[in-house]
């Protein structure tokens, strides 16, 4: 499955492979999702599991949109751990974020409000 999109020759090439989405929820709702693919129409080329902390599949969606999706679930101490993974400090004086009328209370939570390095008030870009 991976290597399908690859050069058959065996040269270099980056290729897109595939999109995701997570099911949140537990793992009986993951499960649930996946009693409801029509697996003629969507063919699950690949199963995964990771204890109790991860649950996957695939599908070959290459007939009509060219790729395969990943459908993933993933237990509440596997996603606490990536998410304190992510990175959560400022790269932006305070006067920068109350330019943009950003609070403090928007660079934390589970969609905390991020400047990328080099854009951000400073390049002119608005994220509201």
């Amino acid at each position: 499955m991976w290597s399908d999109p690859l050069p058959k020759d065996g040269s270099f090439a980056m290729q897109f492979h595939h999109l995701a989405a997570t099911v949140h929820g537990t793992m009986e709702d993951f499960e649930r999702y996946r009693a409801t693919w029509d697996t003629e129409k969507h063919p699950i080329v690949v199963d995964g599991i990771a204890g109790d902390d991860a649950r996957w599949f695939y599908t070959d969606e290459r007939a009509t949109l060219g790729h395969f999706f990943e459908h993933c679930w993933f237990s509440p101490k596997l996603t606490a751990m990536m998410e304190a993974a992510v990175p959560t400090q400022t790269v932006c004086p305070d006067a920068a974020w109350q330019q943009q009328g950003l609070s403090r209370t928007e660079l934390s939570g589970p969609r905390p409000v991020r400047f990328s390095p080099g854009l951000g008030p400073h390049a002119g870009v608005s994220w509201r």
